[in-house]
């Protein structure tokens, strides 16, 4: 909970605690969190406690449930309007702030190899020529090259692996867009490389190089920082060995050097075009397209080229995250996936109402159906608040939506008791998205400004709670930026892709479920956050033929935690669903 002593103490009147939080959480995006807690304690007040809550059955438009009166609006509305005068700040501070509080080595350098600023571990490193004592001389080459390409235009490279003799043994250095940066300079960010070992990172070397499993766990040791020594004395097998190995592994990848090959297997973990959030952050082709209403969207491809399509629709946050992580996965199960980017994301066209949502959502797919699919049948897939888009393609299109699959879906809304189960900072904003709709913009206003403001790490380990399923996979560090990377894309116009999604959230949509035909299956993680799987089996109950499957110690983040499930599921109904 928040500090009383900013807002007033505990006997002091809530609802003056509430307006001094939100334009604290102006002026302060790091305390967006804590106007949350208070705003969130002030409906809990009003509607009579979470039990209360349960059972106010409200009107389509029954926002009086909860008493904000127009003195509390026009509060909000001021602080709506400040953030819009203040604009949006994405410029160093934000950059600054990450380096300075990195709980590891991190450095920010001017194109000239000048500091800007060091985290607490990297105080010791005076200036460049320090650094450079600690690291190779390739890597001492490669990053002399990377600060070069800031000023001479020719862009080799947008990020290079250092080798060096301190703890953090590999170290990342990137180069920030002048967009990023103070005014117009570009500049450089270094801070340890982190690569999580997976499955896929093991099968994909084996298949592309032919490593055995001895070289496998070599390189396993290599991407955790221990060197030759320390390896041999981990795994009881003699120096000579170990080099010889490592000798092996390297000429088969065809790197000169150790620190070639963790560059090597660096990019192979972050398929090419990811990070930044900008228009390559997914890793996919980008179309541009235009629906039947002339309003602009992007199309993201993904997967192999000639495979029969299957349609994605996304969520809010995590927009098309997860692809940036499975396309190994997608070509070798031969899968060719078709993701729009809803109105208001990205760089698509917003909504001018909310309840446009989802008849805009119709109109791309109706667009994509025509460019890229237009005479057979796809397989749909409903990822989170995507879910109520698929539902209704379904139903209006029966003849073009071969199947339907929820992946962690949103539900039709039809009682409050529904946000009981949802993580704090999902279920406060639910509550006003149902009972004070005009009240929601500020707070998505907010958490764009925090956003905005580089704290996107902490608006991002906000959203699940600690030790959560979902808590455990955000943080590995290939999801943690990716998510990140992809709150960035969702808000690049602002609140405006939320406010539609939040609109159907919160209402009932059950006639598009009702409507549809087609074979229809719900992955669902017991753990979920946002959506009880009790629920999910409720609604499977009401759609003839329907299947479920519930992973155990999983919550939202199924598409992150198991996408060989999803995966495999897609292609077996892709299979099933295939013409004769």
């Amino acid at each position: 909970m928040p500090d009383a002593g900013r807002w007033g103490h505990a006997g002091h009147n809530c609802r003056d605690r509430v307006v001094a939080a939100i334009y604290e959480a102006v002026l302060r995006p790091e305390l967006y969190g804590d106007f949350l807690d208070v705003w969130s304690e002030y409906v809990l007040r009003e509607l009579g406690g979470p039990e209360a809550a349960d059972r106010i059955s409200p009107a389509e438009d029954g926002h009086d449930a909860v008493m904000c009166g127009a003195e509390l609006e026009e509060h909000f509305r001021r602080a709506f309007d400040i953030f819009e005068r203040i604009g949006r700040d994405r410029k160093a501070p934000g950059i600054r702030r990450f380096v300075e509080e990195h709980p590891g080595y991190a450095l920010l350098l001017r194109c000239d190899g000048s500091f800007i600023a060091r985290s607490r571990d990297a105080d010791q490193t005076g200036d460049l020529a320090a650094l450079e004592a600690h690291l190779a001389a390739g890597s001492a080459q490669h990053l002399h090259e990377l600060l070069a390409s800031c000023t001479d235009g020719d862009k080799r490279a947008d990020a290079v692996v250092l080798s060096t003799d301190m703890p953090a043994r590999y170290l990342i250095a990137r180069l920030q867009p002048g967009a990023e940066a103070e005014g117009s300079e570009r500049l450089v960010v270094i801070e340890p490389l982190e690569v999580i070992w997976s499955d896929r990172v093991k099968v994909l070397l084996e298949r592309s190089f032919g490593l055995s499993p001895a070289e496998l766990d070599l390189v396993r040791h290599l991407m955790a920082g221990r060197s030759l020594k320390q390896i041999a004395e981990q795994t009881s097998r003699s120096e000579h060995t170990v080099r010889n190995q490592s000798k092996s592994v390297l000429s088969k990848v065809g790197a000169p050097s150790q620190a070639d090959l963790i560059r090597l297997v660096a990019v192979l973990c972050r398929p090419a075009g990811a990070g930044g959030g900008g228009r390559g952050w997914t890793g996919g082709r980008r179309h541009r397209l235009t629906d039947a209403a002339g309003r602009g969207f992007d199309v993201y491809e993904f997967g192999v080229s000639a495979g029969r399509p299957v349609l994605f629709l996304h969520g809010m946050l995590e927009a098309l995250a997860s692809f940036r992580l499975l396309a190994p996965e997608l070509a070798r199960r031969g899968l060719r996936v078709l993701a729009p980017v809803r109105a208001g994301y990205g760089e698509s066209e917003p909504l001018r109402r909310p309840e446009q949502a989802i008849e805009t959502a119709l109109a791309q797919a109706e667009t994509v159906f025509r460019q890229f699919a237009p005479s057979e049948a796809v397989v749909v897939v409903g990822h989170m608040a995507g879910a109520p888009h698929g539902f209704a393609l379904a139903a209006r299109h029966p003849d073009r939506v071969a199947a339907v699959l929820s992946v962690s879906g949103s539900l039709p809304f039809r009682s409050l008791a529904q946000f009981r189960s949802m993580a704090p900072r999902q279920r406060i904003v639910s509550y006003t998205a149902r009972l004070a709709p005009m009240l929601l913009p500020a707070i998505l206003r907010g958490a764009v400004a925090q956003i905005d403001g580089g704290l996107v790490s902490d608006f991002a380990r906000a959203l699940y709670i600690d030790g959560s399923p979902d808590d455990i996979v955000a943080r590995r560090p290939e999801v943690f930026e990716a998510l990140c990377d992809a709150y960035r894309f969702s808000v690049a116009q602002g609140h405006h892709g939320f406010l539609g999604d939040a609109y159907f959230a919160v209402r009932d949509w059950s006639a598009h479920v009702a409507a549809t035909r087609c074979p229809v299956h719900f992955i669902h993680g017991a753990e979920d956050p946002a959506v009880a799987p009790p629920d999910v089996r409720r609604l499977c109950d009401e759609i003839p033929g329907a299947e479920l499957t519930v992973l155990r110690d999983c919550g939202q983040l199924v598409l992150y935690q198991h996408p060989e499930v999803v995966l495999d599921r897609i292609a077996a109904l892709r299979g099933a669903t295939s013409p004769a």
